[in-house]
């Protein structure tokens, strides 16, 4: 809970006491290893998930590590994670990292193929609601890929409305991202359906009907729904539906901020918000007239920075 509220400092003092009375147990280790990835403390995060491995070695944990190796550009780091999910003997460990890395590189083509291999797998253990899941985020990373076509192909591959397998709000989002009015409006009801009634339920909530008009193309509408958003932890995805909204109406300042801030913070796990808040932070840069802030942030993207080594490498 102090986590997510932001209070991070407050977390890490009590995770750490609690690992000190059962240094044993893996899940206290990794979930201080989760808060000091949040506070940029990613050399003690990478030391505790080590000890972790010696106690559970499993693809949550892998995960947390690759996504440590992308956030420090640790290529030793990465291909030992890639090495355990190539030797694993243990499929569904390692769809996870599989699907993460691909995901978190860009590489959507791969990341549909390990996506239906995990549906199968889910499907045949008997969790279909896992495997729409799994299915409805790949959608969410296509739509920020702009691959819109692919991102509601997904979509309307999943069964019902989304409120018996909790998809609903991943339906609302692809829909918005992809400024489709009509399934954003199809979409909404069910997505607000599932919220609880209360403080939290209420907040998602404005969040859910801001993205339903951005949907519809009234971002100026759903800047003025969507209110002011401290940035914290807690507040993360609200932070980044902000961010999105006020670059759609043009209020560079406002989208420069909210996706600095979602950069600064991305969490600790191996998706593309990372990549879209830079590619998006750049976009609002050259919205503002900033060009050589735009550059910047263009030329920050790890996949202009992994084409440039691959252009190097080829010319040599």
């Amino acid at each position: 809970i102090l986590q997510q509220g932001g209070d991070l400092e407050e977390a890490v003092r009590l995770l750490r006491e609690a690992v000190a009375i059962a240094p044993e147990e893996p899940n206290a280790k990794t979930n201080l290893a989760k808060a000091l990835f949040d506070q940029g403390n990613y050399d003690e995060a990478r030391k505790v998930l080590k000890d972790v491995t010696a106690l559970r070695d499993d693809g949550g944990v892998r995960t947390l590590l690759m996504a440590i190796a992308g956030m420090t550009r640790d290529a030793a780091l990465e291909a030992e994670q890639l090495e355990w999910a190539r030797t694993f003997d243990d499929p569904k460990e390692t769809l996870q990292l599989r699907l993460g890395v691909a995901v978190y590189r860009g590489q959507m083509r791969e990341a549909e193929r390990v996506r239906d291999e995990a549906v199968r797998l889910l499907t045949a253990a008997g969790v279909p609601a896992i495997a729409h899941s799994v299915q409805a985020g790949t959608a969410i990373s296509l739509a920020f890929a702009l691959a819109r076509d692919r991102a509601t192909a997904a979509i309307a591959a999943l069964p019902g409305d989304g409120t018996d397998d909790e998809t609903a709000d991943e339906r609302l989002i692809v829909a918005a991202l992809n400024r489709d009015a009509a399934a954003t409006r199809r979409t909404l009801p069910a997505a607000l359906s599932t919220l609880p009634d209360d403080e939290a339920g209420r907040r998602i909530a404005v969040v859910f009907r801001a993205m339903a008009q951005l949907g519809t193309g009234d971002a100026t509408g759903a800047l003025a729904t969507i209110g002011p958003v401290t940035p914290s932890l807690r507040e993360y995805d609200a932070v980044l539906a902000r961010a999105e909204i006020a670059l759609a109406a043009r209020q560079w300042d406002d989208a420069i901020a909210g996706f600095t801030w979602v950069r600064d913070h991305v969490r600790a796990e191996l998706v593309l918000v990372g990549a879209f808040a830079r590619f998006r932070l750049a976009q609002a840069h050259e919205g503002a007239g900033r060009r050589d802030d735009a550059r910047k942030a263009y030329a920050d993207l790890p996949i202009v920075i992994d084409a440039k080594r691959a252009l190097e490498r080829l010319a040599s």
